[in-house]
Parts: structure tokens; C-alpha cells; sequence
């Protein structure tokens, strides 16, 4: 039980200051960016740990992601902010998942990412 918080604490973390990094790179007023390192920290965490550290996720997307709303929303609408929060928020656990579910097979392999062919493959699938 411990291990399961200290792993989805360590992944909400993770995502967080992922996320913050990414907001340095975006494009005013909005939040585009073409590198989110939050995806990344959110697929390896997936990968290594499993579907079990999803609820971290959930918490530092849902933080990086209202925080930024209720920064750009001018109003202070909390609860418009954290509704837009969790709409991303779904968006990044389904990519961190589906990412996740998608390298497996190549993870699963001995020697895996040592081949130019599994490196490819598993770069165009993440």
C-alpha cells in the first residue's frame, strides 16, 4: 500500500513539474507546445509501473492543467477551470494508457530497443 502512494505521488510529481516545464515552451496566450515532456514522464510511469499509478496522473494533470485555465480564464472561475482541467485531464490518462499498452509488446522482448528496428517501431508508437 505504501509503495502504491509513494509511486503515484512520484508520478503526480513527476507529471507536474513535467507539465510546468512545457508551459515554458508554449505559445502565448495558450498552451500549445510541440514537446509536452508531461506525456513522456506519463508513459514511462505507465510503462514501469502500470496502470496503477493513473490516479498520480490524474493529479498533477488535473493541477498543471487548472492552474493554467484559471491563469488564462482572467475571471477566476474555479469551477470552469477545473472542469476544462479534467477534460484534459481524461485526454492525457487515455495517451499515457494507450501509449503504454501500445510499446508493451516491444518492452516485453529481450533486447528491447537495442535494434534499429525496435527503436523505430517503438518511437512511432509512443
Amino acid at each position: 500500500m505504501k509503495h502504491l502512494l509513494y509511486s503515484n505521488l512520484l508520478a503526480a510529481l513527476g507529471y507536474f513539474l513535467g507539465g510546468q516545464a512545457g508551459m515554458l515552451l508554449a505559445i502565448p496566450p495558450g498552451n500549445a507546445t510541440i514537446v509536452w515532456p508531461a506525456a513522456g514522464i506519463a508513459l514511462a510511469a505507465v510503462c514501469i509501473a502500470g496502470s496503477r499509478v493513473l490516479p498520480g496522473i490524474f493529479i498533477g494533470s488535473q493541477l498543471i492543467q487548472t492552474a493554467f485555465f484559471l491563469d488564462i480564464s482572467g475571471s477566476g472561475s474555479v469551477t470552469t477551470a477545473v472542469l476544462a482541467g479534467i477534460i484534459m485531464t481524461i485526454g492525457a490518462l487515455l495517451q499515457a494508457w494507450l501509449g503504454a499498452r501500445l510499446v508493451q509488446g516491444i518492452l516485453n522482448q529481450d533486447q528491447a530497443l537495442l535494434r534499429e528496428r525496435s527503436i523505430i517501431l517503438f518511437s512511432l508508437l509512443a
